[in-house]
């Protein structure tokens, strides 16, 4: 009786791995089919689960409050484009580099450049950090020129 074979090396039914097939009293075809299926069988399921994760697991969507929209935060929204100029600030200085000439705050609200953040800042003359420490409370000057952000005058506030 003849039996379809598959001629997948080493995979499916009864071919070595050099590709030749083994005689057909060697493994009888109920064995082989029984191979076959449970393999393939393995081969969805393992499927099904990378296909899952990568969906991201088992959510459940819920048509009545399902919403497409990110939720809104207020660090998300975009501010409109600064104007050129000077701007004052207040914040407490985190770490200072001498070397490469910035200083790095935990600073509030800048209005009209950005919100409160941590955020390092280049100065506009290294000799500005002389006599700042970490911890110290400074008012700021932050000169923005197209879309460049600097120090321009740091004092601790006293």
């Amino acid at each position: 009786a003849l039996r379809p074979r598959f001629r997948i090396a080493g995979v499916f039914g009864p071919e070595s791995l050099t590709g030749r097939s083994l005689p057909d009293a060697d493994v009888p075809e109920f064995v082989s089919m029984r191979r076959t299926n449970a393999l393939l069988l393995l081969i969805c399921k393992f499927a099904m689960l990378i296909a899952a994760v990568a969906c991201g697991g088992s959510r459940s969507a819920s048509p009545s409050n399902a919403s497409n929209k990110p939720a809104a935060s207020p660090q998300a929204t975009q501010l409109p484009k600064p104007k050129n100029g000077d701007y004052p600030g207040k914040g407490t200085v985190t770490k200072i580099n001498a070397d490469l000439g910035s200083v790095e705050m935990d600073h509030d609200d800048i209005p009209g450049i950005m919100p409160p953040m941590r955020m390092e800042f280049f100065v506009s003359d290294k000799k500005l950090l002389d006599g700042l420490k970490v911890g110290d409370a400074v008012d700021f000057t932050l000169r923005y020129t197209d879309g460049q952000e600097i120090i321009v005058a740091i004092a601790r506030i006293r």
